[in-house]
């Protein structure tokens, strides 16, 4: 993964992260990293790409 693919993953997580304050407030930086994982995964692993269902999985799996 290059390093601006990468700088675009932590972006839409931290994004996703401050929709929910209560959240952001209690979130470690493990939960982060676990997230951001999650979100790489995701993004490498569905054919389409698409967004929508990777906000969706991560959503699901901080909450």
């Amino acid at each position: 993964m290059d390093r601006s693919r990468f700088d675009l993953l932590i972006a839409q997580l931290d994004l996703l992260i401050a929709q929910f304050p209560a959240l952001d407030r209690s979130i470690t930086s493990f939960d982060r990293s676990i997230a951001l994982y999650s979100l790489y995964r995701v993004t490498h692993t569905l054919p389409t790409g698409n967004t929508r269902q990777v906000d969706a999985l991560i959503t699901g799996k901080m909450l």
